[in-house]
């Protein structure tokens, strides 16, 4: 999509983000209809949002609905790679990803890191669980691995004593349960151990998980869990 670049591309689109942030319609349609063509999609060039962008990042989900009828591009990415999906993910906002997801935004592009819209999702509310159970409705990757090399499970089992819906719902859509990060050698199970997380431990292990592999300093799930004092982890 474009960057404005020139002046008058400029001062346009952060016109347009301007009315976007004060709803005003009337104004965003003078603009699209008499600034430059496919004003509605370009980006500002500091970070490259969007008015699709700015909406989906504050849910204001009926400016969202609108600036699509205008013809937003539903997979506009800013400078980092990040769809207006990824955007309404990070902050849970439930009604507008439904919306986003209803337009057929793509939930499985990445961004510039490599990490999908799943990445986005870990967070241990109730409502990005929601969000993180939409996107994988839309084919979203469970098995998604960053440039790092950093597994989707890996980290959502870093927290998993919080995440434990999130870690539970990739788990039953087929994550690796044997996930690993190559750097370190950590799997899921000894994120998970060293999180405390005994459901989730047992959901890895049953699931096929080895428990007896070590990571790049020797260490097991077990001497994870018994580092931190997770009793019933290390029972398990």
């Amino acid at each position: 999509m474009p960057v404005a670049q020139t002046r008058l591309e400029i001062l346009q689109t952060h016109k347009l983000l301007q009315c976007v942030r004060k709803r005003d319609k009337p104004q965003i349609e003078k603009l699209c209809s008499s600034g430059i063509p496919h004003l509605i999609n370009y980006s500002e060039p500091e970070n490259g949002e969007t008015g699709l962008h700015l909406a989906s990042r504050v849910n204001d989900e009926e400016m969202v609905k609108f600036i699509l009828e205008l013809g937003a591009h539903p997979n506009v990415v800013d400078l980092k790679g990040r769809t207006a999906a990824m955007r309404a993910a990070e902050f849970g906002h439930v009604q507008t990803l439904e919306v986003l997801a209803t337009a057929d935004a793509d939930m499985t592009t990445t961004d510039i890191d490599g990490k999908g819209i799943l990445f986005y999702c870990i967070l241990p509310t109730s409502r990005h669980t929601r969000c993180a159970e939409m996107v994988i409705e839309n084919n979203a990757d469970c098995n998604n691995v960053g440039n790092d090399g950093m597994p989707l499970l890996v980290l959502a089992c870093f927290e998993a004593n919080e995440n434990e819906k999130i870690c539970q719902l990739l788990l039953d859509h087929a994550a690796d349960p044997n996930s690993v990060h190559p750097s370190t050698g950590q799997t899921a199970l000894a994120a998970a151990a060293s999180s405390g997380s005994a459901s989730i431990v047992r959901t890895i292990v049953k699931k096929g998980a080895d428990v007896n592999i070590c990571d790049k300093n020797g260490m097991s799930p077990a001497h994870r869990a018994a580092m931190k004092g997770h009793f019933e982890v290390l029972r398990f």
